[in-house]
């Protein structure tokens, strides 16, 4: 019972942090973030949870300024 409460708390936390991103470069960050931090785990990079905040964020505000923005039809 306790091990299944304390994986509880990071499941809510990303879920919460899923649901709240309204844009497309936040959900983008977070999936980003989500595929390195374990990457830079397992490289044993220090800080390793900071670095993939920082570069999948990063990486998905370079990506919101490059790729070209979808236009809404209006019918």
């Amino acid at each position: 019972m306790a091990a299944a409460l304390f994986f509880l708390t990071p499941i809510y936390f990303v879920t919460a942090l899923w649901k709240a991103a309204r844009i497309f470069s936040e959900r983008l960050s977070l999936a980003i973030g989500m595929v390195l931090g374990p990457l830079f785990f397992a490289a044993d990079v220090p800080l390793d949870l900071l670095w993939a905040g920082l570069v999948g964020g990063t990486l998905a505000w370079s990506a919101e300024r490059l790729l070209p923005r979808r236009t809404q039809e209006t019918a």
